[in-house]
């Protein structure tokens, strides 16, 4: 699922920006169609983040809209109409939370430590 071209996203996959062979990013910067024009810059483009460690990251997102990966899959589905299937949309998410696993990060955040703060 993670490497398959989707025609309603240009032919492509989700490995075309989170490129597995470079640390699943792409160090570029894309418009998904998840912002405005994002901070006055005249695009909604953000910078393409790494899946790793990914599971440490939560909330996603520019703005921390989506609490789950699981939530991030749902929106790319909705928002390119990709018509996953509930078994795809599990798999993928699978997929990104073992690629999202690894030692625990550094730094811990709380409610009182966030990294929005």
């Amino acid at each position: 699922m993670f490497r398959r071209p989707f025609a309603q996203m240009g032919e492509r996959s989700c490995a075309s920006c989170h490129v597995p062979d470079s640390h699943f990013t792409d160090n570029r910067v894309h418009d998904i169609g998840s912002a405005g024009d994002a901070y006055g810059s005249g695009t909604g483009a953000f910078d393409t983040p790494t899946l790793l460690k990914a599971n440490y990251t939560a909330p996603y997102f520019h703005d921390g809209s989506l609490e789950t990966l699981a939530d991030v899959v749902a929106w790319f589905d909705q928002r390119f109409d990709l018509d996953l299937s509930e078994e795809e949309r599990a798999d993928l998410t699978a997929y990104l939370e073992v690629v999202g696993a690894g030692e625990e990060p550094y730094e811990s955040f709380d409610d009182e430590n966030t990294p929005f703060r």
